[in-house]
């Protein structure tokens, strides 16, 4: 796990009177997209502040989870709280026939998935159902012209067309970003128009062989209503009653022969058949989504407690800034980026000056907050959230600066022992000054360099240089004095 990036406790002030940033600086605001005044010290893009790579990242995991349980990822799912999960556990022991979830978060995005499930049905089925209805249209006009041709094409231009250029809107209405919103009225109200024009097809039959074949139809378009379209069972109800009568009314209103009995055993008693099944499929998807839900939290938890391993074992939990192990692995990463992309990269080396009488005189609660402080603002004063900052022992800090020349390390490093300052932690037993100070040794890759521990290697020897020409300073170690 990489370290946490704190950009979004740096400071973002102009730099002290009297120091420029190297390179171009319009260059890297350029690659950055901000503004050219922005303070940088090197021509590497800035990251943006308020992305946390570790959020990111759990919500990457968290949406990979909820696809691999078979809930797609645009589907808004509820807070999975405790009492949420015991009232999930509950209804998956029971399983009793249910037709409605109690909590109306669930419900709602049970009823998403049932939409987003139609539309990928719809996208990928609606050419077929197309060129059936053109193989009907073929095979009717061959086998009965009397009552698909004549007359004057009454059937194709008030049925036939009717229908396909309804399940063309529907398909075409899958698109839109908030169908799902609407989706049962949608499409309830097209399954209403469909069945209502296939009955009447039934109606206007001038041979029985005809109508029988519209009958087959309308069971068909029931069937589709029950197990295609995935609305629930109440809006498959109200659909084929609200249908139902309108054929009624159209039926009285007409001059019809209409055989009631052959319509209610054709219609009525398929209807009433295909909601029972329905009813039965629609309880076990609803727990099928439970068990899902369910599996999805207890993925989400193994998540969490991975994170935060992977925190306790690459976070100092002390200054909460990475620690030793992070930072062999930052540091590995970045010196191979630098050497892939022929950049420099800057280590600062920080020592805390005399820092073992401080903690002998006023105490190890007093030299914990210490390190604390002074590791806090060492990340505040760092401006690129691209620069990172770690505890590499008891008192040594490392501060890894990607794509930086020698100016800009100086500079920073300047920064760091005047924010110290500034801090005035009082030190009586320092003999540099009457408060805690920091000796921050720089060193820079070089093309001789054979691995990333020549880099650690100079810059402890450059922070060994500043302790020696009497600490509280900063010393870079140029290639030629290795």
């Amino acid at each position: 796990m990489s370290p946490p990036d704190s950009s979004a406790e740096k400071d973002t002030t102009a730099p002290p009177e009297g120091e420029t940033a190297h390179g171009s600086i319009h260059e890297s605001a350029r690659a950055a997209n901000v503004p050219a005044s922005s303070p940088s010290y090197s021509s590497t893009p800035a990251l943006n502040p308020e992305v946390d790579p570790e959020l990111t990242q759990a919500l990457s995991q968290l949406r990979a989870a909820q696809v691999h349980v078979g809930i797609p990822e645009a589907v808004e799912l509820p807070d999975l709280s405790v009492t949420r999960l015991t009232l999930i556990s509950q209804l998956l022991e029971t399983r009793s026939l249910s037709l409605r979830f109690q909590d109306n978060a669930l419900e709602q995005s049970y009823l998403q998935l049932r939409a987003y499930e139609f539309a990928g049905i719809m996208r990928v089925l609606w050419p077929l159902i197309l060129i059936l209805f053109v193989m009907l249209l073929g095979l009717g006009s061959q086998f009965y012209p009397a009552d698909m041709l004549d007359p004057g094409y009454h059937f194709i231009l008030t049925i036939w067309l009717p229908c396909v250029v309804i399940i063309s809107l529907t398909a075409g209405m899958t698109w839109l970003r908030r169908f799902h919103r609407y989706f049962e009225w949608l499409v309830g109200f097209a399954c209403i128009l469909v069945l209502t024009l296939l009955v009447r097809a039934v109606l206007e039959a001038h041979s029985r062989d005809f109508e029988m074949h519209s009958l087959i139809n309308v069971q068909l378009v029931i069937m589709i209503l029950g197990f295609g379209t995935r609305l629930r069972l109440l809006a498959q109800f109200i659909t084929l009653s609200i249908a139902i009568t309108a054929v009624m009314v159209l039926a009285l209103m007409g001059d019809y022969h209409l055989g009631w009995l052959k319509l209610g055993h054709y219609v009525g008693i398929f209807s009433i058949a295909m909601l029972l099944l329905s009813a039965m499929v629609e309880s076990r998807d609803r727990h099928a989504f439970l068990g899902n839900v369910l599996m999805l939290s207890r993925e989400h938890g193994y998540q969490q407690l991975e994170r935060r391993l992977n925190r306790l074992t690459s976070e100092d939990m002390l200054c909460r800034i990475p620690n030793r192990r992070a930072c062999d692995e930052l540091l590995l990463r970045e010196w191979e980026r630098s050497r892939r992309e022929q950049q420099t990269l800057a280590l600062l080396y920080l020592d805390i000056d005399y820092f073992r009488q401080f903690n002998d005189h006023y105490g190890s609660i007093a030299a914990d907050r210490a390190l604390y402080q002074l590791a806090q603002l060492m990340v505040q004063t760092l401006w690129r959230p691209a620069d990172q900052v770690g505890r590499y022992g008891g008192d040594e800090f490392m501060i890894l600066l990607p794509n930086t020349d020698p100016e800009g390390a100086e500079q920073v490093a300047r920064r760091m022992i005047q924010a110290v300052d500034a801090l005035a932690i009082e030190h009586r037993w320092s003999q540099v000054a009457g408060y805690l100070t920091v000796s921050v040794g720089i060193a820079l890759t070089t093309p001789e360099d054979d691995s990333q521990w020549d880099l650690v290697r100079r810059a402890e020897q450059a922070l060994a240089r500043a302790k020696q020409q009497g600490r509280h300073q900063k010393y870079l170690l140029n290639a030629a004095q290795v």
